[in-house]
């Protein structure tokens, strides 16, 4: 949700958007440029995090990450360490009901800021970004038992699984599918040329250093993955039921929820249940 003068902050970004559109058809690298930057900037909400009914984290550090400061909160436990990976313009504290499950259910805990959210420093991310930072918790904290993520959060840790190679167990929840799509859509709202789209895109894989090709589930879930939890609410707007079911890949198996929202799929008491019992039995598996 937006802050306080939230009206005025959506006039200034709807006027910067129509600019990049207006300059597409002028000069398509700065237009498409301008819409790459504009899409990739996050935004932190001003009200402060309440961390509700779980326990503060035992440990706060920070690690830096490609020049960046990336905020890291930890919480001992004697079971296994699960790694969290929260969603865009959210942050790790916000996932406080999951990682209470976790910790109640035994686990020890690593959940962080992505770059560019939370007490992180950054302004901007991306998809390669959440990846590269998922690998650089790996290196530093790991080896996890398994991690869970919420929507880009998730989508990060199935292409920085596929990217490392690490035979990690993920739980996903309401991951998105296609970068490719989501720019696609914004260009085509904007009434960019196919000329303007296709070098934007180009600017965008030049910036984040990522082959889009690379990124979808159909390239990173593979039948040789690691087993997943796929958990989807019926009534996400954020990300589409079937923009989601394309991670129904490999190893994975799918959970779905009527009810279910994109924000209420996190701290659902029945889905931190199905969550508990997928570590359990990967636990018990690995053991």
């Amino acid at each position: 949700m937006w802050p306080l003068k939230s009206t005025i902050v959506r006039s200034i970004i709807q006027g910067q958007w129509q600019a990049a559109a207006l300059l597409s058809k002028v000069e398509p690298d700065w237009g498409g440029q301008m819409a790459v930057e504009l899409a990739l900037r996050t935004r932190r909400s001003s009200r402060p995090v309440s961390i509700g009914f779980c326990e503060r984290p035992h440990y706060r550090e920070n690690l830096s990450v490609q020049g960046h400061k990336v905020a890291v909160y930890r919480w001992v436990g004697r079971g296994p360490r699960v790694l969290v990976s929260h969603g865009w313009n959210s942050s790790a504290l916000r996932l406080y009901p999951l990682i209470e499950a976790l910790r109640q259910g035994g686990y020890e805990v690593v959940a962080f800021d992505h770059i560019g959210h939370g007490e992180s420093s950054g302004q901007s991310a991306s998809l390669a970004r959440f990846a590269r930072v998922i690998q650089a918790l790996q290196q530093h904290y790991g080896p996890f038992h398994a991690a869970v993520g919420h929507s880009m959060g998730a989508a990060g840790l199935a292409l920085a699984r596929h990217q490392s190679g690490t035979p990690l167990p993920l739980v996903l929840l309401a991951p998105p599918a296609d970068v490719r799509g989501w720019f696609a859509q914004v260009a085509d709202r904007l009434g960019f040329s196919r000329a303007a789209y296709l070098k934007m895109e180009r600017f965008l894989e030049r910036r984040e250093h990522i082959d889009l090709d690379s990124t979808p589930p159909e390239v990173t879930m593979t039948e040789n993955s690691p087993p997943s939890l796929l958990l989807i609410g019926h009534k996400d707007r954020e990300v589409s039921p079937s923009e989601s079911r394309r991670y129904e890949r490999g190893p994975v198996r799918s959970l779905e929820f009527a009810e279910l929202d994109h924000k209420t799929l996190c701290s659902d008491p029945q889905v931190l249940k199905n969550m508990l019992d997928f570590l359990d039995g990967s636990a018990a598996s690995s053991g």
